[in-house]
């Protein structure tokens, strides 16, 4: 059986480069900053399984999900491409580094650490589960989102982003396939092993208000790429190419084009 392939947006031409979104995400948070890099570029964005516009699966680890991008390389005849990845798509980009390294010519990974994490999302999750989907109202939606997260805007409006009509049209349904996210919690939480270690270089991107990466986490980091370096870009959380898109746009062409 064929296996599936990932939904995608592709622009520009020239070496290519893939942008792998986070938890929750979707290719539509990166288009402003993929548009900049196809100057150069040629980029794609998919949506990775279980999010976005591509299929929705009951297994969500980062070695299917690694297969799933060489599959949409070999579909695009990539035979090997530059990588961006942010938090989940961090630690994907890290695993298909590790498993494809001949696949890969470039890395950069935005705040995230090859590391198991704690549930940072238990609120989240359960805000997004208890919403009242059976309303025809968009903005009932967000007042509960926002009153159960403790008025977090930015986060209710990227969330927001994944709100879409039911099949009915008299409700409203979440693109990303979130019964199986949060079965699946532990394993997106989950530190990346492996027996080898990444030999080319790799740029982790830190933000100055994010704990995702710490001095804990350093030896994780060394000890699987070995060649890297870390780049703090100040007054920037966890989002980072959302909260300092220019800067993080900057810090990464630097890297990109040596």
């Amino acid at each position: 059986m064929q296996k599936e392939l990932l939904h995608f947006k592709e622009q520009g031409t020239g070496p290519s480069l893939i942008i792998l979104h986070g938890l929750l995400g979707s290719l539509d948070n990166w288009q402003g900053l993929a548009k900049k890099f196809a100057d150069r570029f040629r980029v794609i964005t998919p949506d990775l399984r279980n999010h976005g516009r591509s299929f929705h699966h009951p297994v969500h680890d980062y070695n299917h999900m690694a297969e799933d991008i060489i599959s949409l390389m070999n579909f695009l005849n990539i035979d090997k491409s530059h990588v961006i990845g942010h938090s989940m798509g961090g630690k994907l980009a890290m695993e298909l580094a590790l498993n494809y390294p001949e696949r890969v010519s470039g890395l950069i990974v935005s705040d995230i650490a090859p590391v198991a994490y704690d549930d940072r999302h238990q609120e989240v999750f359960a805000a997004l589960k208890s919403a009242p989907l059976g309303s025809s109202d968009r903005d009932m939606i967000a007042e509960h989102l926002m009153n159960k997260l403790g008025n977090q805007k930015s986060t209710v409006l990227f969330l927001m982003k994944s709100l879409m009509r039911d099949i009915v049209g008299q409700g409203f349904q979440w693109r990303f396939n979130l019964d199986s996210l949060f079965r699946q919690y532990s394993a997106i939480s989950a530190g990346i092993v492996s027996d080898f270690s990444y030999q080319s270089s790799v740029l982790f991107i830190k933000g100055e208000n994010s704990d995702y990466i710490s001095a804990e986490t350093y030896p994780s980091i060394a000890s699987l790429f070995p060649n890297h370096e870390i780049e703090e870009i100040r007054r920037a959380g966890h989002w980072i190419h959302a909260d300092q898109p220019e800067l993080f746009f900057e810090v990464c062409m630097s890297f990109l084009l040596r």
